[in-house]
């Protein structure tokens, strides 16, 4: 197994004025600007038979526009992702997908009453229990983080909120009012054996649905008065009886790093 934590270096000098102050918006105009970019490894991905090990370069761009004049509300949020990555089969849109509205809606705020139409985004944590029955009742959210539960995403992402059942203990530390850190430990298991594992598409046994442990470490750090963020950690996934049971996964420990710097403007 070949594995590598990988490392931003870890520079900033200090920040201008944030976009908003900069151009001088009126009161009832927000305006924000926040881009991502990331380089993640990964070797013995569970989702067999995907080549290994896999490399990525990863950009994600979020724009958000609010507008408040008066009892009148409208918003709408941008994002656009895009890779480059070792494995073309990873140019799919669990990393690109340039150009998605996320929110887009207007709406009317009276003193008892607020009313919004348009495009929401929503989680929901549920499985199907029978996959030959010709009806789903999982439900799959297409968008929403999930990072500060399950661990990374990109490359990783092997936990979401679909058919899960996933306790976990987490510790964190803030030795430094710029400088966080936290470790997690969370095993996972199957709400329906009989469902497949959403993030990895593996359809187990009802005889194995414990998916296995995982465990990350993470270290973030953004400079006092800078607009910059650097972030960078190391995610293990120990398979267990699930992988033993499906001919089509992995059964080896899975090995995960990424470092990634982030502008909010």
């Amino acid at each position: 197994m070949r594995w590598c934590l990988l490392l931003l270096p870890l520079a900033a000098q200090a920040a201008p004025p944030r976009l908003a102050s900069t151009l001088d918006l009126p009161s009832w105009l927000s305006f924000s600007l926040e881009h991502r970019t990331r380089l993640e490894h990964l070797d013995d991905d569970p989702r067999a038979p995907t080549p290994s090990p896999r490399t990525a370069v990863s950009l994600r761009t979020l724009l958000a526009v609010e507008l408040t004049p008066g009892p009148f509300r409208a918003a709408l949020e941008l994002a656009d992702s895009r890779a480059w990555a070792n494995d073309p089969a990873l140019l799919n849109d669990r990393l690109v997908n340039p150009l998605e509205p996320l929110n887009a809606r207007v709406g009317l705020a009276l003193e008892n009453l607020r009313l919004d139409l348009g495009r929401h985004t929503i989680d929901l944590a549920t499985g199907d229990d029978d996959h030959t029955d010709g009806r789903s009742t999982r439900f799959d959210p297409l968008f929403a983080a999930r990072r500060f539960e399950f661990g990374p995403t990109g490359l990783w992402g092997l936990l979401s909120r679909s058919n899960l059942v996933s306790p976990g203990a987490r510790l964190s530390i803030q030795p430094a009012a710029t400088v966080d850190a936290s470790v997690v430990w969370r095993p996972s298991w199957l709400w329906s054996a009989r469902d497949v594992w959403a993030a990895t598409g593996l359809r187990g046994t009802n005889a194995a649905p414990f998916l296995g442990h995982h465990l990350e470490g993470r270290f973030r750090w953004t400079p006092a008065d800078s607009v910059f963020t650097f972030d960078t950690g190391l995610a293990l996934w120990l398979a267990c009886p699930f992988a033993e049971a499906t001919p089509s996964a992995r059964a080896a420990t899975s090995v995960y790093g990424y470092a990634q710097v982030t502008v909010v403007l």
